[in-house]
């Protein structure tokens, strides 16, 4: 049998909907609920805590120990080697490590913007390069280098620097401490990595930290190789 033609067809009459809050009522307008019926949520006195903000009040370069004075002393002085045409940013960073020697590191800008290196990302480089990955300590000094005003802001790690700290940790076994710093060293923040990034995704999650040192002992044993094999040449 031939059905007929569905623009001949009857069309079903629409069925009334409820009305939600919010929705339009019968003379276009629109039905908004009271504000005052709206929940509130209060934040706790730690709610910086949430936006992965440094725990501790600021303190002043006199109030640290001489290591830490050291350390954010060099990062400071680091921050000279910045290389930062396009932000006009520079950034210092450095890192102590357990024996106790500091590594530095500044900012290195590209035109290709994703290129661009953190100072602690270079930092970082340096102690690996050095064989002295086990980091105990990083320290940041950052500000915009064409407006006075930007010294006295504490500067923190970017996230990628924060995820590249977390590594240095877990490979390290320790909470390694982060002091954020102002330009002139006027207002220091200092916290553990895992309170700027908790519940971090890193080496532990895939059993590296255990796999880790017997693996840089079989690279150096296989580079040795190398060596040996080149100056017999």
């Amino acid at each position: 049998m031939r059905q007929g033609n569905p623009r001949e067809r009857r069309r079903r009459p629409a069925r009334a909907s409820a009305k939600r809050p919010g929705s339009a009522d019968d003379r276009g307008t629109q039905t908004i609920p009271a504000l005052d019926s709206r929940p509130t949520l209060e934040a706790p006195d730690d709610a910086y805590l949430w936006l992965g903000a440094p725990r501790e009040a600021a303190v002043d370069w006199s109030e640290l120990d001489n290591p830490d004075r050291e350390l954010v002393g060099r990062a400071q002085e680091a921050a000279t080697q910045t290389y930062a045409p396009y932000s006009m940013f520079a950034v210092g960073a450095a890192v102590r490590s357990k024996p106790g020697r500091i590594y530095t590191g500044a900012n290195l800008e590209n035109a290709s913007s994703g290129l661009s290196i953190c100072a602690e990302a270079s930092a970082l480089n340096t102690a690996n390069a050095a064989g002295d990955f086990a980091v105990a300590a990083v320290a940041v000094v950052g500000f915009s280098f064409t407006e006075p005003s930007g010294a006295s802001r504490i500067v923190t790690p970017c996230g990628s620097c924060r995820q590249l700290i977390v590594e240095a940790a877990q490979i390290s076994k320790t909470d390694v401490r982060v002091l954020c710093c102002n330009a002139e060293l006027t207002s220091i923040a200092i916290s553990t990595i895992s309170e700027l990034l908790p519940q971090a995704f890193g080496p532990a999650n895939l059993g590296v930290t255990h796999q880790w040192p017997k693996l840089r002992l079989e690279l150096e044993a296989r580079v040795n190789q190398l060596i040996d094999l080149r100056q017999k040449r």
